[in-house]
């Protein structure tokens, strides 16, 4: 291959080419064609020179009429040896990203059938032999390669391609001969460049694949073909995009201004740097109502292009979030290493090939900031319009990836030296696990896969001493998790991987048995561990001392604790993701409850609602205690969580059905709201009144009856300030999801996960960042329940001096 010529260029530029992989005579051509459409036998690989080693796809021709597609693989050197390089290294590639299935995902397909495939383009691939060497790929033109392809037996080799391979490769030709590309790029393809059916070979080739794709000049994310969200996607990154970055730009320029003269006037004048212009300025619209056409129509250039009629305006929002959950690429679990290494990544859905990953990533991230995914999808997930469980899925589109991506280059520039000190530690095992819970929640499908699908993005970015974890195929899923788990304490000597050992609604458990404290990958996990919320104990709460670090022994996990108490309340049972069920059901442990809340001084109403908001102000303002006006928001929501039950409640006893004990517990739970509630009303401003709530109740009992609707509480606040519920709804969706509230016997409360019982116990472990919730078992070994928060147990009040005296080692199972 002629290196010189492809030297220091992206594989995939735009410029004007010549025709390419065509004979030069009709007659030629024809009968080629002809011989395309016979079979021919399949491909077999050949062994690999050395583990450092993989193979680069070159698509020579490609013969519509025939539907064939004809290419030759080459050695790709990794390695500081000589092979496919060019001076300077890797000779420039190009890595797909795709899936191998479906391009749109399964919850969507009815929705948005693909047209039928009558035919399959096929691949054939150009078996080697020694006196043809390169002439295929330098004189592709000429009639002599193919003469010689006629003269030699099995010289073309067919490799079952998928349908969506066989799309982005007929896609990649396509653009050469109509100028898009001066070249078909050399192609690292997973399906292709592996031999699939070798366990041994692939294993190592997935040990390679952070490198591959690191070293990859270009990586072409292929999304499927167009439907009707190809053109919105587009017009968000190419017109919307560039209208919040000049936004973004011009209240730089006029806060620069402004600071020079306010320099000039008072020589100690602190100017503000770009980030905090830019921060104030995205906080100022989340303050107001981003999901208002309006909002923006003051901010945004009126010569953009960018349309701010209501209608098209929300359902433009609508379609970007939908994209993410239906397009089948963003809920795959390669797709995170793949993307997060990436140098340039260019995303080519149907004929739109020029939006690229920094693009998404830049709207991903306002996106985020300004909390436009709750009231855009909540009010559209109200009404049925995702499947189930879809719009918690495209909540994580491409932020946890954009993330994980800034993440990646600060340990670039940190290096993987040696470094044993806290912070450097932290750093570490936190990517380690927010690359596992990335791909947690995605889909593969072998289920070990949820692991491996980073060993290539943790080998080059963290010290094999702290995650040196080896591809293998051959252990069962337990034994995978189990090893991953047992690694993640033994070499940090830490509890933090508890964290993310997460219960789940019964529809969603996996079928992998393993031990109680690790975590099971099968499940697609969405919500967030209670440390991400910045939620960790402090030093004093810690345990401390003279303590052996926690261990794993025979599969069962040894550690040093103490506990703190039993349980007296648990709140309902979570039924779903509903913020305002989940909420109601605070009654439960408010009745309970004494007059003042010992640990902080409050009254039990704001303790309940600090504690449901882990006393933050938000998800993107974590280190600022709960502000007061969040109360308003708490009775709001509150109130339409009781109603909401009320009614149903009340529903089931006008219908008279289910036994006489179900009645019965159904009346039980009318009084006990009923008394609990009038127990409060001496402070109706925080809590709602029995009377507001059966009014509110019979509203949507009426609904009900006329067909309407129930919109999701975020959207349909009357009289509250937008500000305020957005504020307590984005700080409750993600903290409170599936976890319940408790009640100790010592009159603490906190959250924890919806599996938990009422026999469960509170402890703090050596080792660990937070409270835990144990399960006492009859032979004296404990079931770990799950990680919880407790309010104003945080900052030492749990570690007194008797819990301190009481530390003893226990087994978990």
């Amino acid at each position: 291959m002629d290196t010189e010529s492809n030297r220091g260029r992206s594989p995939l530029p735009r410029q004007n080419g010549a025709a390419m992989g065509r004979s030069s005579s009709e007659p030629a051509r024809s009968s080629f064609h002809t011989f395309l459409l016979g079979s021919f036998p399949p491909y077999k690989y050949e062994a690999l020179p050395g583990e450092k080693h993989s193979r680069l796809l070159k698509l020579i021709s490609y013969n519509a009429d025939a539907h064939a597609l004809i290419g030759t693989l080459y050695d790709l050197n990794l390695s500081n040896e000589e092979g496919l390089r060019d001076p300077e290294g890797i000779v420039p590639y190009c890595a797909l990203s795709y899936t191998w299935g479906s391009p749109i995902a399964e919850p969507w397909r009815e929705r948005y059938p693909l047209p039928p495939r009558l035919i399959r383009p096929r691949l054939l691939l150009i078996s080697p032999f020694e006196d043809m060497g390169q002439e295929v790929v330098d004189d592709m033109g000429l009639e002599r390669p193919w003469k010689q392809i006629f003269q030699r037996e099995n010289y073309l080799l067919e490799l079952k391609i998928s349908d969506s391979l066989s799309d982005v490769l007929v896609g990649s030709f396509d653009k050469f001969l109509t100028g898009e590309l001066d070249d078909v790029p050399l192609l690292w393809v997973d399906a292709v460049c592996i031999n699939q059916d070798d366990e041994a070979e692939r294993a190592v080739q997935v040990n390679l694949m952070g490198d591959i794709y690191a070293s990859a000049a270009e990586t072409l994310i292929f999304l499927g073909p167009c439907l009707t969200d190809a053109g919105i996607f587009r017009w968000f990154h190419k017109t919307l995009l560039p209208g919040i970055k000049a936004m973004l730009a011009a209240r730089k320029a006029r806060e620069g201004m402004i600071s020079g003269f306010m320099g000039l006037m008072d020589s100690t004048h602190v100017p503000k740097s770009e980030a905090q212009i830019e921060q104030e300025c995205l906080d100022d619209l989340r303050m107001k109502d981003p999901t208002d056409p309006m909002t923006w129509r003051l901010l945004i250039d009126e010569n953009s292009g960018i349309s701010f009629d209501r209608f098209s305006w929300e359902t433009n929002w609508l379609a970007y979030f939908e994209f993410f959950s239906k397009r089948a690429w963003f809920s795959r679990s390669w797709v995170v290493q793949e993307a997060v290494l990436s140098p340039s990544a260019t995303i080519a859905v149907g004929d739109f090939w020029d939006v690229t990953w920094q693009e998404v990533g830049e709207l991903s991230r306002l996106v985020k900031h300004l909390d436009l995914h709750a009231p855009v999808v909540g009010e559209a997930a109200s009404k049925g319009y995702f499947p189930p469980d879809e719009p918690f899925r495209m909540f994580y589109g491409g932020s946890d990836v954009e993330h994980l991506r800034t993440e990646a280059s600060s340990l670039v520039d940190m290096g993987t030296g040696p470094g044993n000190d806290y912070t450097t530690l932290k750093i570490w095992k936190d990517f380690i696990w927010a690359s596992a819970m990335a791909t947690r929640r995605r889909d593969a499908t072998r289920v070990v896969d949820k692991i491996y699908s980073i060993a290539g993005l943790v080998r080059r970015l963290v010290p094999d001493e702290l995650a040196g974890f080896v591809v293998d195929y051959r252990p069962t899923a337990r034994e995978v998790f189990t090893a991953f788990t047992e690694q993640a304490i033994d070499r940090t000597g830490s509890l933090f991987v508890l964290a993310y050992v997460e219960d789940h609604l019964p529809r969603d458990r996996g079928e992998v048995d393993l031990p109680s404290w690790v975590p099971n990958f099968c499940v697609q996990q969405w919500g967030l561990p209670i440390q991400a919320f910045n939620m960790r104990l402090s030093q004093l709460g810690r345990l401390d001392g003279d303590h052996q670090a926690p261990r794993v022994c025979d599969g069962r996990l040894v550690v040093s604790g103490a506990r703190v108490g039993g349980l007296r309340r648990l709140s309902n049972h979570p039924r779903e993701i509903d913020v305002r069920r989940n909420l109601a059901s605070c009654y439960i442990v408010l009745e309970a409850m004494e007059e003042t809340y010992a640990p902080t001084g409050e009254g039990r109403v704001e303790a309940v609602w600090r504690t449901m908001a882990f006393n933050q102000s938000g998800l993107l303002d974590q280190h600022c205690p709960a502000k007061p006006r969040m109360m308003a928001g708490f009775r709001y929501f509150l109130l339409e969580g009781l109603a909401l039950r009320v009614w149903e409640l009340e529903d089931n006893l006008a219908k008279g059905g289910g036994s006489f004990a179900l009645q019965e517990g159904w009346r039980l739970e009318l009084r006990a709201i009923d008394r609990t509630i009038s127990g409060l009303q001496g402070d109706s401003r925080s809590f709602p009144t029995m009377r507001e709530i059966r009014v509110r109740a019979e509203e949507m009992r009426e609904n009900s009856n006329a067909g309407k609707i129930e919109v999701l509480g975020v959207t349909a606040a009357k009289g509250l300030d937008s500000t305020v519920r957005r504020e307590f709804y984005q700080s409750l969706a993600a903290k409170i999801g599936t976890r319940r509230m408790f009640l100790t016997v010592s009159g603490l409360i906190g959250i924890c996960n919806w599996c938990s019982r009422i026999t469960d116990e509170l402890w703090l472990l050596y080792g660990g960042d937070v409270p835990y919730l144990l399960r006492p078992r009859e032979d004296g070994t404990y079931t770990f329940v799950g990680a919880c928060y407790v309010h104003g147990g945080m900052e030492g009040q749990l570690a007194t001096d008797e819990v301190r005296g009481s530390v003893r080692e226990i087994v978990i199972v």
